[in-house]
């Protein structure tokens, strides 16, 4: 009865779409396109929510439609170019990679790709890298300046109010609590942060060792004289040429060698044809299908929250489990983590949906300590090179506030009932015995993140002990070390799905977001609360919990 059902509705959807289907198609018999162009502006998103495409003025193109549009690109017989036009575009270097992949499958078959950019940042260029042209506009200058990963130390500051940091960490290189407790770097956040910049930036300059041809030592002096002009750069081989905005189609056009104007087609029409071939293939059989699901923020408990709510997330990855049609699944991670108790949560609907069906985790900007934790529970983990990965360690503690209060006028009193009572309670410090129950209940939950990663990663605890101790990789180092099984974007996650389901014929892929409410009406004035207070709100979220799977590491200048 589902069987006949579903191909009622699909055929009930085939017909109401006959009309724009009959004129699509018309339009594509006469229409002779030469080149895709995709814009990207803004910050870009990984994945756009349905709400988003309904009310948004004009719709931003998120990295999964324009990756969607330029792999259909390449399998278009029709087209030979495809132009992106990074117009002020806040990408990520784990988006900037996900799009170069993208671009390289272009030439690879035998088309070529136009990269224009305005803001020439580090993620800019390792796309236009990727390119057979690399033009920005004019009167500008080069933007990438180097690396540099930064920490911001309270210590001080919370002295000076009365505020008394009670912390504790599970690893030397587990930093969250060190921005309370310390003044400046330990040698173990210093090597760490150097370890981390390092790979980061050689992965930069191998873009245009690789992508340019130049030798090393040219690319790096001329990151070392930047900001330069932008003819500068062309100067030094760093780009092809300049361009206005207007001007780029032109510029296509001599490209191809074309004695007409560019003919261009947008991202819309490829996808809908893809769309539209699935409608068609739904209305036969029920194919399978592999899940797409994002998991995004830091971890909380609970069902909604600000950022990630575990459980949420354990109730839809439990309802993938009970779905015959889906096959596969993909976790895409971009998350710090957050409570420990909610990423174990996390952790473990992985794992039981793992034991039913194959789950792929495909990491994105950052994955570490509770995104790490999680991670593990899939049978395969695909990050990208420059994904910050790992931080396997655990922070507990908490803030001690009473003097600070105090010089406020603010006093504390009343009876207390147990030995422990008020263990946690911010208006004292924590006793020589508390101390020594945080501490022992911090070593309890450390072992088993050492143990979940141990058992998902198929490594021997004493390595996974060395690998730990709080410390944060680059994917690329983590690929070497065993924490990551392949180096790759969503994509890349996807085909592993695919073998380990062993789907041959034509299958769906849908994905499944995690219920939000209606944040696509607020998106942009979500965006500016979060860039504005986005650390504090995290720390609000996280303040009630005993221990903290997280990792605050960020890296500026990409």
């Amino acid at each position: 009865m589902g069987f006949l059902i579903r191909r009622l509705l699909a055929l009930l959807a085939l017909v109401l779409s006959l009309p724009r289907l009959v004129l699509s198609t018309a339009v594509g018999l006469v229409s002779r396109p030469d080149a895709l162009v995709v814009r990207l502006t803004a910050e870009v998103p990984d994945h756009a929510a349905g709400w988003r495409r309904l009310f948004a003025a004009q719709h931003l193109l998120s990295l999964e439609e324009a990756v969607d549009a330029i792999d259909a690109a390449r399998d278009h017989a029709r087209l030979k170019l495809v132009i992106v036009l990074l117009d002020r575009a806040g990408l990520s270097l784990a988006q900037a990679e996900e799009l170069a992949r993208a671009l390289e499958g272009v030439r690879a078959a035998g088309k070529q790709a136009l990269v224009w950019v305005d803001g020439t940042t580090a993620p800019c260029l390792l796309v236009a890298c990727a390119a057979d042209r690399a033009l920005a506009v004019p009167e500008a200058q080069l933007e990438f300046v180097g690396l540099r990963v930064r920490a911001v130390f309270l210590a001080e500051l919370l002295e000076l109010v009365g505020v008394v940091p009670a912390l504790d960490r599970e690893g030397p290189y587990k930093t969250a609590a060190d921005m309370f407790t310390q003044r400046s770097m330990t040698p173990a956040h210093r090597e760490m942060s150097e370890s981390l910049g390092a790979d980061l930036y050689e992965q930069v300059v191998g873009a245009f060792v690789a992508g340019r041809g130049l030798p090393r030592d040219r690319v790096a002096a001329a990151i070392d004289d930047a900001p330069v002009s932008h003819r500068a750069a062309v100067a030094r081989r760093l780009l092809d040429g300049l361009a206005y905005k207007d001007e780029v189609e032109a510029r296509g056009a001599a490209l191809l060698g074309l004695d007409h104007d560019l003919r261009t087609v947008g991202p819309a029409p490829l996808l809908r044809r893809r769309r539209d071939r699935d409608l068609l293939r739904d209305v036969v059989v029920d194919r399978p299908v592999v899940a797409l699901v994002p998991l995004s923020g830091t971890i909380v408990p609970g069902e909604t929250g600000r950022g990630l709510p575990a459980h949420a997330a354990v109730a839809l990855l439990d309802a993938l489990r009970e779905q015959p049609r889906v096959r596969a699944v993909v976790v895409r991670i971009d998350s710090p983590g957050g409570s420990a108790t909610a990423s174990d949560d996390l952790w473990r609907a992985v794992r039981r949906l793992d034991q039913q069906k194959p789950v792929v985790a495909s990491l994105g900007r950052v994955a570490a300590s509770g995104g790490y934790y999680a991670a593990v529970g899939a049978r395969r983990i695909v990050a990208q090179p420059s994904t910050l990965t790992g931080s396997i360690g655990i922070v507990a503690g908490k803030l001690h506030l009473r003097p600070a209060l105090e010089r406020l006028g603010v006093g504390f009193e009343g009876p207390s009932f147990g030995a422990r009572a008020g263990m946690f309670d911010p208006d004292r410090g924590f006793t020589d015995d508390e101390r020594r129950a945080a501490r022992r209940e911090l070593e309890r939950f450390y072992r088993v993140f050492l143990e979940r990663v141990a058992e998902g990663r198929g490594l021997p605890l004493f390595d996974v002990e060395r690998l730990a101790r709080g410390r944060v990789y680059t994917g690329r180092q983590a690929h070497a070390l065993g924490l990551v099984d392949r180096l790759g974007g969503v994509r890349a996650a996807l085909d592993e799905a695919r073998a380990l389901a062993g789907l041959t014929r034509p299958h769906a892929l849908a994905r499944v977001d995690l219920p939000r409410g209606w944040p696509g009406l607020f998106a942009a004035e979500r965006a500016a609360v979060d860039a504005a207070l986005g650390p504090v709100l995290t720390l609000a979220a996280l303040s009630r919990e005993r221990a903290l799977a997280w990792c605050p590491a960020e890296v500026d200048g990409t």
